[in-house]
């Protein structure tokens, strides 16, 4: 198997690492040599050095200059600018570069060359990110996220019921930081099992810049896709105040039929996004940064398919399944320098709203165009976030402070009726009105201290106290048959507090060894239940926080004079009381309670090789998980889920090998890449009702540069993704063992680039 040659080569990079203790050449005394924080850190995050440097004089010449040495990546993940590779926790870094070069649009085109993370998709909006095996249920969008997705630092996932999880347009990102393990000490409840964080790009002080992009895009058995891309970078009087303007188009071809219906590639869809962001430096101590983001996002019809045989087409439907969502941000934040550190307040505000009909007809017997039934769901939410942190300069001693709040608040309505012939009649089978609101209250804070040359300890801890309150109203047929009522109304409310800490010992053995522990504990909200009582079940009013403990042991090596990176991490999670969706004894409605628990074992190796053949860099990457529950619990259905059993939507093995080749051909520089990634199989739900999973990628992607004079370098590129057309499944919602909806991968899609810089 393909795989199992990318383990073997995993495995020879790591074995050299052991065995080879001279390769760095440098003294037995270089162990005791730690690195020099005050080189790296301490700048003012608008000072520190580009992820990836925006653009330079000649950015041919550049590349073909550079030395094979691997540079040092900045990240700010731990709210303060800081070398990667100094940080005691597992981070990944996808830079805007690479996410150009991939033309990627949507978490899907990039997370899939991040083992240990997987993505669950049910439709436009409606991801579903489990990393290390934590993830919420696969199938249904009633549990909250476990993984936070945070623009800046603004929090972009939801604390109770999912409404939109949005999938951001990453053009001109300076990247996506993922951030493996629980995050409850810096981002609160939203990171459980992690974070994804997008970078924007600030505006440049002092200079004109832009650049713009086009993309056309076959799919095999599908619709063309076109893309428009462009962003501007405009200063504004003096060289204190700059304005960057980013647009993004694009229209993704359908790929799926409805036989029923006799359509073909039904499930186009179509999106719109922009930024606007605002840089003004008052004075070499007060600074001020805007931002305003909005997304817009349409889907005609889901992209599930009737079959395990891959043909992508259903008979399942008598009618259409479309989404619309769209959202917005609005983020304000001020910063004063001191000599000896940052004070920095940011404000901001999230709206989101998310509209979908559903045909769900095929639940309930064979659709037909006279017989059917709809679910409509309706979701907006508001929230107002407010942190003020301090962060002091680099030193013997590296401490930070803050202060947070949010105030969340979220309407839902969710309506199933059903037409039945002859005269065509709708009756009101469901009607659930929810109004849910949380505000949370928050102290944090994070202190480090260097001991010797060796060693240095961090201790984090946040003080939380979350209270949650709403009222939900339901109605109607299956309200009438469940409860003997015609109306059911919870309403509750929820108060908890506790302590998130984080300790972290690291130690730098030499100036290319670097190695750490850590012990991480992180929560997740409790909410208010959607449905109520029935005569057979006892629902409980609300749902608690669940929480998790991180333990974990790492290493970051690199040799040859930096020309190989190795990273290593082994970690272990222990999971209590997870939210679990549950199924009234009547099978009519879903709930979600604490129950069970369940622990993740698992290890993440990656690697970086710049050989001695110029222009060559390998990169590679393989992680192993395997999370099993440890408790006895009953599934929605009430079957015994037995100690042992595989947690949904994650496979134990994921790897990604990357070939990459630059050469000068003339005036023009070239670029290749050609990447392979697999992911083990695994399964939509904890009764293992439908295997998802067990496949392999193999994605191209070919890039020409050239200056054509006047600062205006022109990108050509040819991008193929899924070459072989693998018929991988994503994701399965299953239902009996005759309706099963099921969601593959796109099939092979070959695309066209065009880009211009100007600078």
């Amino acid at each position: 198997m393909p795989v199992q040659r990318v383990l073997i080569l995993l495995a020879a990079v790591m074995a050299f690492v052991v065995v080879a203790p001279s390769v760095h050449g440098a003294s037995p005394d270089d162990r005791t040599e730690a690195p020099q924080p005050e080189a790296t850190g301490g700048q003012d995050p608008a000072e520190a050095p580009d992820l990836i440097p925006l653009r330079s004089e000649d950015p041919i010449a550049e590349t073909q200059d550079a030395p094979q040495q691997l540079d040092d990546i900045v990240v700010t993940a731990t709210k303060r600018s800081q070398p990667l590779r100094e940080i005691p926790a597992s981070i990944n870094l996808v830079d805007g570069r690479e996410l150009e070069r991939q033309n990627a649009k949507e978490l899907a085109d990039f997370l899939k060359l991040t083992p240990g993370v997987t993505l669950n998709g049910l439709g436009m909006d409606q991801n579903r990110v489990t990393i290390r095996g934590i993830g919420a249920d696969t199938s249904r969008l009633t549990t909250s996220q476990t993984a936070a997705i945070l623009i800046g630092d603004t929090a972009f996932s939801d604390p109770m019921l999912s409404a939109v999880s949005p999938d951001v347009n990453p053009f001109d990102l300076e990247g996506v930081e993922i951030l493996k393990g629980p995050q409850g000490t810096l981002f609160g409840s939203g990171g459980l099992s992690g974070a994804i964080r997008y970078v924007p790009t600030p505006p440049e002080l002092g200079a004109w810049q832009g650049k713009f992009a086009g993309s056309y895009g076959t799919t095999r058995e599908g619709e063309p896709s076109r893309a428009f891309d462009g962003a501007v970078n405009v200063p504004l009087g003096s060289d204190a105040a700059a304005l960057r303007l980013v647009g993004m188009q694009r229209t993704v071809g359908g790929v799926t039929d409805d036989v029923t219906r006799e359509l073909v590639d039904v499930d186009r869809r179509g999106q719109e996004s922009g930024r606007a962001l605002l840089r003004w430096e008052l004075s070499n101590r007060i600074s001020a940064n805007a931002m305003y983001l909005r997304q817009r996002s349409r889907m005609d019809d889901l992209s599930f398919a009737s079959n395990r045989e891959g043909r992508l087409e259903r008979t399942t439907t008598s009618g259409p399944s479309d989404q619309r969502s769209q959202f917005d941000l609005a983020d304000v934040s001020l910063g004063y320098r001191f000599d000896w550190g940052q004070l920095t307040s940011t404000s901001s505000r999230v709206t989101k709203e998310f509209d979908s009909t559903a045909e769900v007809s095929r639940v309930l017997g064979a659709p037909t165009p006279d017989n059917s039934v709809r679910l409509a769901d309706f979701q907006a939410v508001t929230s107002a976030m407010q942190e003020l942190r301090l962060v002091s300069d680099p030193g013997e001693w590296e401490w930070l402070l803050g202060v947070y709040g949010l105030d969340y608040h979220q309407d839902f309505r969710e309506l199933l009726t059903e037409k039945t012939p002859p005269l065509g009649t709708e009756s009101s089978l469901l009607q659930a009105d929810a109004a849910l609101d949380l505000r949370e209250i928050s102290a944090f804070g994070n202190v480090a201290r260097l001991f010797g040359d060796a060693f240095k300890a961090e201790l984090g801890l946040r003080y939380y106290r979350v209270s949650t309150g709403g009222a939900v109203d339901s109605s109607g047929a299956l309200v009438l048959a469940s409860t003997g009522s015609q109306s059911n109304t919870n309403v509750a409310d929820i108060a908890e507090s506790g302590i998130n800490p984080k300790v972290a010992l690291s130690w730098f053995a030499s100036r290319h060894l670097m190695s750490y522990v850590s012990v991480a504990r992180g929560f997740r909200t409790g909410g208010i239940q959607t449905v109520g009582d029935t005569p057979t079940t006892d629902v409980p009013d609300v749902y608690k926080s669940d929480t998790l403990w991180n333990y974990e042991v790492g290493m970051r090596s690199d040799w040859f004079d930096r020309n190989l990176l190795v990273d290593l991490a082994v970690y272990y999670i222990d999971w209590k009381k997870p939210q679990m969706v549950q199924r009234t004894s009547d099978n009519l409605f879903n709930y979600v309670d604490n129950v069970g628990g369940a622990r993740v074992p698992g290890a993440e190796l990656s690697f970086r090789y710049a050989p001695p053949i110029d222009g060559l860099v390998v990169t590679g990457a393989a992680a192993y998980s395997r999370p099993r529950t440890t408790e006895p619990f009953n599934a929605p259905d009430g079957t015994p889920v037995p100690v042992g059993t595989p947690l949904p939507g994650t496979g134990d093995w994921q790897t990604a090998l990357t070939l990459g080749y630059t050469r000068s051909l003339g005036h023009w520089l070239g670029d290749a890449q050609l990447v392979h990634a697999y992911t083990g199989p695994a399964y939509n739900d904890l009764l293992q009702h439908a295997q998802i999973y067990d496949y392999q990628t193999w994605d191209l992607r070919l890039t020409f540069r050239r200056d054509v004079g006047i600062g205006l370098p022109v990108t050509l590129g040819l991008l193929g993704t899924n070459l072989a057309d693998e018929r991988g499944v994503g994701n399965v919602v299953y239902t009996s063992e005759t309706v099963q909806d099921v969601f593959y991968i796109r099939p092979r899609t070959v695309e066209m680039r065009v880009g211009i810089d100007f600078y």
